[in-house]
């Protein structure tokens, strides 16, 4: 088994998909599918970025704070884009359900970074078109087995 504490910056997150295994007494527990760990990371023996079979991402003491679902743009008759609709940021637990439900259904990854030690932005889509979140967790911990193939990027 192959384990990684705190350090999202030797994967590569785009186009990974997450679902939700749990959430229990704030420690929330994510599977995540087509995670690429980068070449030069200490758990990658092989000359290149690979993708992982699967992985278990959990958090500890997570917290939501933000959600802002995607608004519909247009272009006006200059080609220049606009929207109409207003812009949403749902806080707190509002924020944290909103997460959790893209998560039980199942979201793609566009990004994914820590920034500092304890927060965390996450742009993806899954019933939403396009979103933007942000959590707070004291840790991050991943895992996982064995390393499916190159990352479709190296190949």
């Amino acid at each position: 088994m192959h384990y990684s504490s705190s350090r999202l910056g030797d994967f590569e997150f785009h186009d990974a998909v997450m679902t939700l295994e749990s959430l229990t007494e704030g420690r929330l527990t994510i599977s995540v599918k087509s995670l690429n760990i980068h070449a030069a990371a200490e758990q990658n023996d092989q000359p290149t970025d690979m993708e992982i079979s699967h992985a278990r991402m959990t958090f500890h003491d997570f917290r939501g704070l933000t959600f802002e679902p995607g608004r519909a743009w247009r272009r006006d008759a200059k080609g220049a884009l606009y929207t109409d609709d207003p812009l949403i940021v749902y806080q707190g637990a509002d924020a944290e359900e909103h997460l959790l439900e893209e998560l039980r259904s199942g979201l793609c990854v566009y990004a994914f970074q820590a920034d500092g030690k304890s927060r965390y932005h996450l742009e993806a889509c899954g019933t939403e078109p396009w979103f933007a979140a942000q959590f707070t967790a004291s840790a991050v911990f991943i895992e996982w087995d064995e390393f499916r193939c190159p990352a479709w990027y190296a190949r």
